[in-house]
């Protein structure tokens, strides 16, 4: 990982590194006795990364406590435990370390300086892309697609079967709440995005990674513990009332998926080549303005050459996945993707990579 981070210095390795330190000491927040649940979670957002990933509010946490000196009083105002963000510090020192001596023959004064840095500037555009592509690499067995996206997959799950098949799940969503999706690793149930979530009250991602995943509290227990209550207040007839009404989500819980990074279906089967099988590769036509809007009416034509041709990915039944999950995952069909073809000879035969 430190290779490829190092190659992307045009992207500020100083930032990739300073987000690797967060990452991996996964910032600890300190419930506040002033501030409504996750209103602090709220206001790291502003950085530039909302509604995109959560990873960038722990960017966005340990750029703010570099850029204000690493002080206590940063920790203490901002609700943050000092003995992680020590960790993050000492992480990301060393994290420069190995940077520099990888580029130990390019490297200039500049570089060592930035990576030493402790006033950065926010990311840029280009910078939120590169971390959301290596967010995308580090979680890509764990991936998540909006159900209405791969309805024939959402057929398979008790709880959306009827709404796949009378076409119901697409609706006009404002935010993340109630929309389903399917997890890679949840079977048989649709997972939904926590309400903790910078992207929740935003439209709903269409593919994304998750780093988490969790189960709430059944209804039913719930309700229990609401009647427990009220009978220790002297009141009665809440316990069981409304149970026969519940769903087998409510009964058991729902899943909710938590550190989310939106991001799209195109590199997928770049960085998880293995977990895919591809389609016949289709010839492209040089002189079509439009190759891949073209794709689906050339699916008999042109298999046979050198040259660029095209193929439709399908995520989750690829060779590196668990032969439990190929033996039941109906596997999620991706944009297509182009690739060139060239004739090796021998065994080797073709030799698709994809561009």
């Amino acid at each position: 990982m430190l290779k490829w981070v190092s190659r992307g210095a045009r992207f500020e390795p100083a930032i990739v590194s300073l987000f690797l330190a967060g990452l991996v000491a996964s910032i600890p927040f300190v419930p506040s006795p002033v501030l409504p649940p996750f209103a602090l979670l709220a206001k790291l957002d502003s950085l530039g990364g909302v509604g995109v990933s959560d990873a960038f509010r722990i960017l966005a946490i340990v750029g703010a406590y570099s850029y204000a000196g690493g002080t206590s009083e940063f920790c203490q105002e901002h609700f943050v435990r000092p003995k992680a963000m020590e960790e993050v510090r000492l992480l990301r020192s060393q994290l420069g370390s190995l940077v520099l001596s990888i580029l130990s023959t390019s490297a200039d004064a500049s570089l060592a300086a930035s990576l030493n840095s402790h006033r950065l500037a926010p990311p840029s555009v280009t910078q939120f892309k590169v971390i959301r592509q290596l967010l995308a690499s580090i979680y890509i067995d764990q991936v998540a697609v909006r159900a209405d996206l791969v309805s024939t997959a959402a057929r398979s799950i008790p709880e959306l079967a009827d709404l796949a098949t009378e076409g119901r799940l697409k609706s006009k969503w404002k935010s993340c709440r109630y929309v389903p999706y399917l997890a890679m690793g949840v079977q048989g149930e649709a997972a939904y995005i926590h309400p903790s979530s910078a992207l929740f009250e935003h439209s709903p991602p269409e593919w994304c990674v998750f780093g988490e995943v969790s189960r709430s509290r059944p209804k039913d227990r719930r309700k229990a513990d609401q009647a427990d209550d009220a009978e220790g207040n002297g009141q009665i007839g809440m316990e069981g009332e409304g149970d026969g009404d519940l769903t087998a989500s409510e009964k058991q819980g729902r899943v909710f998926l938590k550190s989310i990074t939106t991001i799209n279906p195109a590199w997928i089967p770049k960085l998880g080549k293995g977990m895919c099988t591809f389609s016949k590769p289709v010839a492209l036509d040089p002189s079509n303005s439009k190759p891949m809007a073209s794709l689906q009416n050339a699916s008999n034509a042109g298999r046979s050459g050198d040259g660029m041709v095209a193929m439709t990915p399908t995520y989750g039944v690829g060779p590196a996945c668990e032969p439990s999950e190929r033996a039941t995952m109906i596997g999620w069909e991706l944009p297509p993707v182009k690739a060139k073809r060239v004739w090796t000879g021998g065994m080797t035969g073709w030799r698709v990579d994809i561009v």
